[in-house]
């Protein structure tokens, strides 16, 4: 669809395209799915996304304990980052 509308698009920007696509969507799910449910790890879910998170927090304790620092900075980047990527594309 948007290839037809700009003519021949090259191999690396097709690629890039793709990368900014994966990013933006990363960003929007994994990164919003932390921001914006703060009792991830206190609700026994079989939620795959919750998963995710308490295995990342093995490794960093400051997501299990929701540094204000980090839930700012994952915010940040769900809602301005992921949107930002998506419309690169």
């Amino acid at each position: 669809m948007v290839i037809g509308r700009i003519g021949k698009i090259t191999k690396l920007d097709r690629l890039l395209m793709c990368w900014w696509a994966f990013t933006g969507l990363t960003h929007l799910i994994l990164e919003g799915y932390f921001a914006f449910t703060p009792d991830f790890y206190k609700v026994n879910t079989p939620h795959f996304l919750a998963e995710v998170w308490k295995e990342y927090s093995k490794g960093d304790s400051r997501y299990v304990g929701r540094d204000p620092g980090v839930v700012t900075v994952e915010g940040i980047t769900a809602a301005l980052e992921g949107p930002a990527s998506l419309l690169a594309v």
